[in-house]
């Protein structure tokens, strides 16, 4: 993990300390989720590459059985509309979903 010493005032140092400013992702990128719907193509992102309260946001959606606002925190914001824009029959979407788990090495909630 990257730390970096911190000074006191007089120069002293203090402790070390996580630096995540220099903190970078292990080399063990899936890359994104693809998949084809209506004609176009869409992927999902890495849950890792989201912001911390949008993960939270897509975790608790997705455990609640709200697929739409968990997939509108992974999709690119340009994607949205066009993707909502087809009808999804539910078994399309466990496909969706399970696929996307399965690619990033995930397990549904129970």
């Amino acid at each position: 993990m990257p730390a970096r010493n911190t000074t006191n005032s007089a120069g002293h140092v203090r402790e070390r300390m996580l630096d995540l400013d220099s903190l970078e992702r292990d080399g063990n990128d899936r890359g994104p989720f693809r998949f084809f719907l209506g004609g176009r193509e869409y992927e999902l992102g890495a849950p890792q590459d989201l912001d911390y309260r949008d993960l939270v946001d897509a975790m608790v959606a997705g455990t609640n059985g709200d697929a739409a606002t968990a997939l509108n925190k992974l999709l690119d914001p340009d994607d949205i509309e066009p993707f909502w824009k087809n009808k999804i029959p539910a078994f399309k979407m466990e496909a969706l979903v399970g696929g996307f788990l399965s690619h990033y090495d995930l397990q549904e909630a129970s």
